[in-house]
């Protein structure tokens, strides 16, 4: 405590024997000037206090201009000393101005995100034991914020507040009937934590920003730091954080990607454990075209990587199929538009995953905005030794009744070999195929293929290798047999696989290939060679004796 005071004081005694102090009349009136007075609410000193003050039996009252922790205010406190509210204390504040560099002071950094001032008033009452209410407004008109980390910002002039109840006690502060109305950022809900330690519960009714509607929102974090996040409806668009890469992204969107990054790896070198109740989106949207439905999903990340995962949706806008075995249809498990992942582990140590599609070529193109592909019915299963992309992943890759509408190894080859009338239908309409299957196998961002098999009417496809999704480099090798008249052929043969002729006498030409260099522009080259009975079993999913399917 230091500063100066001056002060008036008069006491007022009756005339009387038996002299009580209840009968005592005092009353102060005076002035502090340059005063100081530490750690008065959570170790924040006051400062510069020029104070008028009155003291009577009923009330101490002191009022006027100071600086808390730095930041200049207009203090109005009483101090009950008698009848019902007597140890509490009833105090106002006023903050026409507070600054973000003086918001910082208090150990709340919010310069890089706050330009210019906001306006702060709060009425509060202290009890004898420490706890302290209040409700608190706030006025950011005069005041620019932006978080770009997830793309919002509002406007110096464009109005904007945040109103709040608040209760602390030892450290542990509850808000509670928060409503904030900054810009596009509405919320409403209340929040717990200790100021000093890691526990903390955020549960919001609503969250709304430009790009996302959410509905019954909480975050809690234990005394380990490990949080707990659960979503129970809404709406959010990715359309913000899409990659930077693409061309005409602006430098913010980069920063915010390279930002966004850091993030993402200050998080995998952290011990605690992140939790995702049963939670549920009602729609993902996409882009302004396209979006995703009935949103379901979970999962727990501990260490260096994800344990548990599991999605599930729709795609609203999934075409009709093109398939053509009502056998197989009858075995599908889901149904139009839906998919499916589950990743998870079991009690051996191994993770299994499991990936169903029903129509993968409209979700490709949903989430890639690329027209690809059309229809298709997607398996993979497959497992690890350990989190989600920390060990290889084995897996087997089943896609049936599905067109190929843009592949730039296939259509490579196929340019290479001349075979104009399957190049001509592939420009057009499509390659229809019947199945594609193959042994994967994902080691970082090497994507490794094994006796992966395309299989159409006009068309069938051996192949193995590998591609490395970083550097969008590939290594392929395969044999490609043009199949337009092949299963007539066949079907004239009585002793299918005894007798293939083709033109010089040994069998139908097939091309032998190899692409290299980049998947978006690979550089392939063939050699032909006659398709022998062995080798078109392996096209045609026909198994000899050996059950070889080696592509020779």
């Amino acid at each position: 405590l230091a500063g100066q005071v001056s002060s008036d004081f008069s006491i007022a005694l009756p005339l009387k024997a038996g002299l009580t102090g209840q009968e005592d009349q005092y009353e102060a009136r005076g002035k502090i000037t340059n005063g100081k007075l530490g750690k008065v609410v959570l170790d924040y000193e006051l400062q510069e206090a020029d104070l008028d003050f009155s003291l009577d039996q009923s009330n101490l009252n002191f009022s006027g201009p100071l600086r808390f922790s730095g930041i200049p205010v207009t203090l109005d406190w009483t101090t009950h000393l008698s009848g019902p509210d007597k140890g509490h204390a009833d105090f106002s504040v006023d903050a026409p101005k507070v600054s973000g560099s003086e918001i910082s002071a208090l150990g709340y950094e919010v310069n890089e995100y706050l330009e210019g001032s906001v306006a702060l008033k709060s009425k509060a009452k202290l009890s004898p034991g420490g706890l302290i209410t209040m409700t608190v407004e706030s006025d950011f008109n005069n005041a620019r914020l932006e978080v770009p980390q997830i793309h919002w910002h509002k406007a110096r002039g464009e109005g904007g507040s945040i109103d709040f109840s608040l209760s602390i006690e030892k450290k542990h502060l509850h808000a509670k009937d928060i409503n904030i109305e900054l810009g596009h950022l509405k919320t409403d809900g209340d929040v717990q934590f200790d100021m000093k330690g890691p526990v903390m519960s955020l549960s919001l009714e609503q969250l709304s920003l430009s790009y996302a509607q959410l509905k019954g929102l909480k975050l809690e974090r234990d005394e380990s730091k490990n949080l707990i996040f659960t979503l129970q409806g809404g709406e959010a668009s990715l359309e913000p954080f899409l990659s930077a890469d693409e061309q005409g992204a602006d430098p913010l969107q980069k920063q915010v990607e390279v930002e966004s990054k850091a993030v993402v790896q200050e998080l995998r070198s952290t011990g605690f454990t992140i939790e995702i109740g049963e939670s549920k989106l009602d729609k993902l949207h996409i882009n302004k075209e396209t979006y995703l439905d009935n949103i379901e999903f979970s999962g727990r990340r501990e260490g260096q990587g994800w344990q548990e995962i599991k999605v599930s949706g729709h795609n609203p806008l999934a075409g009709g199929r093109e398939d053509t075995d009502p056998q197989f249809v009858a075995t599908e498990k889901l149904g139009p538009g839906e998919f499916s992942i589950a990743f998870g582990p079991l009690a051996n140590g191994r993770y299994p995953l499991h990936i169903e599609v029903e129509d993968l070529g409209s979700l490709f193109s949903a989430v890639k905005g690329k027209n690809i592909m059309r229809s298709g019915y997607l398996v993979l299963d497959g497992d690890s030794q350990g989190p989600l992309f920390t060990e290889p992943l084995q897996a087997d890759l089943q896609l049936n009744y599905f067109t190929l509408k843009e592949a730039p190894a296939i259509s490579s080859v196929l340019n290479m070999a001349s075979l104009t009338q399957i190049i001509s239908t592939f420009r057009h309409t499509g390659l229809a195929f019947n199945s594609a299957s193959g042994s994967l196998q994902l080691d970082g961002s090497r994507l490794s293929i094994e006796d992966g098999h395309l299989k159409g009417g006009s068309l069938g496809v051996v192949s193995s290798g590998w591609m490395d999704l970083k550097q969008q480099t590939l290594a392929l090798k395969g044999v490609v047999v043009p199949l337009s008249n092949l299963n007539n052929l066949v079907g004239k043969i009585p002793l299918f696989g005894r007798i293939i002729v083709g033109k010089d006498g040994h069998g139908i030409t097939a091309v032998d290939y190899t692409v290299t260099g980049t998947i978006s522009d690979p550089v392939a080259s063939i050699n032909e060679e006659a398709l022998t009975p062995e080798l078109l079993e392996n096209m045609t999913g026909t198994d000899d004796e050996s059950g070889d399917q080696t592509p020779r």
